[in-house]
């Protein structure tokens, strides 16, 4: 089996280095990953050919959940964005993303009515259908940040056995978000219990108009939180 370090590598690689077109860095680390072979990726929908990543042959199970901020602080250019980012990871990922390789969800979060899961781990296994998928979801744009229900749902409906996830599956999640949640209680509970079940958490901070809660992040993120923490400066 494929080493999981060089596949969470290259799931950061794809997704940060999309961000990263219309953002600036403000904390956390540097993306010089010797994968990325133009660091001038002037629109990765259009030039997927400049994030290079290595192709990876050997079987790898992983269960992928993109947990996407979809509140009222995020706007509709940040939110394509997202799913721009999204796309490209899903596009360019180095293994195999079928049934029995790497299975992909997706999670959305704004207010209570408006944080659900978009996808599930057993929904769709063709690259092709997911990318379509993540195109296609509506932005919420509503008031509230429920991150930590978005957490909660990642554990009791997404990384379940009836919902497509594998015990032996590495497990992995890539969290978007804007701006502070509104439960951060629940927050720190459900990272923990994710956490404490073997996922891998890592999350991208855009600050737009507010600065972004880096603690509470922090407090969410794998360790070290240096290489599972990236705070950025959306693009105007």
């Amino acid at each position: 089996m494929a080493c999981p370090r060089m596949m969470y590598v290259c799931v950061c690689v794809c997704a940060v280095a999309s961000l990263l077109t219309d953002a600036a860095p403000i904390q956390g680390p540097t993306i010089q990953d010797p994968t990325i072979q133009d660091p001038t990726i002037k629109d990765p929908e259009i030039q997927d050919s400049t994030i290079q990543v290595p192709t990876i042959q050997d079987p790898v199970k992983m269960d992928l959940l993109f947990i996407v901020d979809s509140s009222h602080g995020v706007g509709q250019r940040q939110f394509h964005r997202f799913k721009r980012s999204m796309k490209t990871t899903v596009r360019n990922f180095p293994a195999a993303i079928d049934k029995d390789n790497v299975r992909v969800a997706m999670i959305m979060f704004s207010d209570e009515a408006e944080t659900r899961v978009v996808f599930h781990l057993d929904d769709m296994f063709d690259k092709e259908e997911i990318m379509n998928a993540i195109g296609h979801t509506k932005y919420a744009g509503n008031p509230g940040r429920m991150m930590g229900k978005a957490l909660g749902l990642a554990r009791e409906k997404v990384f379940h056995q009836e919902r497509g996830s594998r015990e032996d599956a590495h497990r992995l999640v890539f969290l978007m978000t804007t701006g502070p949640s509104d439960d951060p209680k629940d927050v720190k509970h459900q990272a923990a219990e994710l956490l404490n079940n073997g996922v891998e958490l890592f999350a991208t901070g855009i600050a737009i108009d507010s600065p972004i809660d880096k603690e509470e992040l922090v407090d969410i993120v794998s360790a070290p939180p240096e290489t599972h923490l990236y705070i950025l400066q959306a693009g105007r």
